[in-house]
């Protein structure tokens, strides 16, 4: 069975924190299921602060395949020739 790496759904509940992996059928059918309509992709600058991209659910197949990008020219760290 083909497993997407690093997918974990958290589920915060009072003070534990549950994860498993899901394959890209699961998350898919988990996103019809719960009528998902966007998508917080999060990542982390060079200096580890959190940032995130927000897209459609009909990038999702898109996402799961590592075929999101973006413009990082305002990222810290990410456009190493940026002027100031």
């Amino acid at each position: 069975m083909n497993r997407v790496q690093k997918v974990k759904l958290h589920y915060e509940r009072e003070d534990f924190v549950i994860m498993k992996n899901f394959t890209k059928e699961e998350i898919i059918t988990s996103a019809k299921e719960n009528k998902v309509r966007f998508l917080r992709l999060m990542f982390t600058d060079i200096d580890g602060t959190v940032k995130n991209v927000e897209v459609p659910i009909s990038q999702l197949n898109k996402a799961l395949d590592n075929e999101i990008m973006f413009d990082g020219s305002s990222i810290d760290g990410f456009c190493p020739n940026r002027r100031e």
